[in-house]
């Protein structure tokens, strides 16, 4: 499509022809670039691409982090800046957004706090109180599959059934977009293994059934409308701030449970940096320094388990 054709179209329209003109881009960049123009599109849908000036932009973010858009719950600076990151690229596309882009200013991101671990007693109320109401469920057995396994939200939310190997016990996860080729092969314990095959269960019923269907298939909100395989869903949010806040953790967020699983296998000395890496991924030489003196001691430890203690000389062999 040519740019002056795409700048007179309205956005509703615009952006689908823009997604469907990207044909090197990986399935999970799809998705995301689907979720995002969902987004915009209840801000930008009936404007031209050529009325879109940097007030509407502005006014987008004020309104998205607020959540008073229609139907859309507020949003962070992250998220709100991948949005329109990918309406600056449409924009782009068709030669518009040159003279927006030097008064846009993206929203500034907090850094997080540093992730905290759960105290055993944490833990066990935590998960008490999420199985305790049948709409917690999901995010329960989600929730659990990230505590126990180390896959953050994000990568749970974008399994697709071929990910997911009950037979075996594994899940596999995919290293971010530009890494397709390479997978976190992560072993299910007991319980992660059992959420699995709920979660597996719940998909079928929701129309998944081919191994390119994901594992959590969309939820339309519209009333009627039928669940979307081939798109994930947004997110489990609503149900983990219930249940957070009704166990008395108003402030422990879902990725804090990745950071829960990581440190419980670093304080482990018999699980060794290599090992730890492989299940989770990246993590933080901050964290990897904090807990390299369990498996320092651990290898002194099997070194001395080298150690021997010489017999004594024999004196009478030994030639004056």
């Amino acid at each position: 499509m040519q740019e002056n054709s795409l700048a007179l179209l309205p956005f509703a329209q615009a952006a689908p022809a823009w997604l469907e003109a990207r044909k090197k881009i990986s399935p999970r960049t799809r998705a995301d670039y689907e979720q995002y123009i969902l987004a915009l599109n209840s801000f930008f849908a009936d404007l031209k691409l050529l009325e879109i000036h940097v007030g509407h932009i502005q006014e987008y973010q004020k309104q998205r982090q607020r959540g008073t858009i229609f139907r859309m719950r507020s949003a962070g600076a992250s998220r709100i800046n991948h949005e329109t990151s990918t309406l600056s690229q449409i924009l782009a596309r068709a030669g518009l957004w040159a003279a927006i882009e030097p008064y846009h200013e993206p929203l500034a991101i907090t850094v997080s706090s540093r992730g905290r671990a759960l105290s055993h007693e944490e833990e066990g109320r935590l998960w008490a109180v999420a199985g305790s109401k049948a709409r917690w469920k999901l995010a329960y057995m989600c929730s659990l599959i990230t505590a126990m396994t180390g896959a953050g939200p994000g990568e749970i939310r974008h399994l697709r059934l071929r990910d997911v190997d009950t037979n075996r016990g594994f899940i596999y996860v995919y290293e971010g977009v530009k890494n397709q080729h390479r997978v976190r092969e992560i072993p299910l314990n007991a319980q992660a293994h059992e959420a699995a095959k709920w979660l597996l269960e719940r998909a079928r019923e929701w129309g998944s059934t081919s191994p390119d269907h994901y594992l959590l298939p969309h939820r339309a909100c519209r009333k009627g409308a039928e669940p979307d395989p081939t798109r994930p869903m947004g997110s489990w949010k609503t149900a983990w701030d219930k249940l957070r806040n009704a166990a008395g953790m108003p402030t422990l967020r879902m990725y804090d449970l990745r950071h829960h699983a990581v440190t419980k296998m670093l304080e482990n000395p018999n699980v060794s940096e290599r090992t730890a890496l492989e299940i989770f991924g990246h993590i933080s030489n901050r964290m990897l320094s904090r807990y390299s003196h369990t498996r320092t001691e651990a290898k002194k430890t099997a070194v001395e388990a080298l150690s021997f203690t010489p017999p004594a000389p024999n004196l009478s062999l030994i030639k004056k």
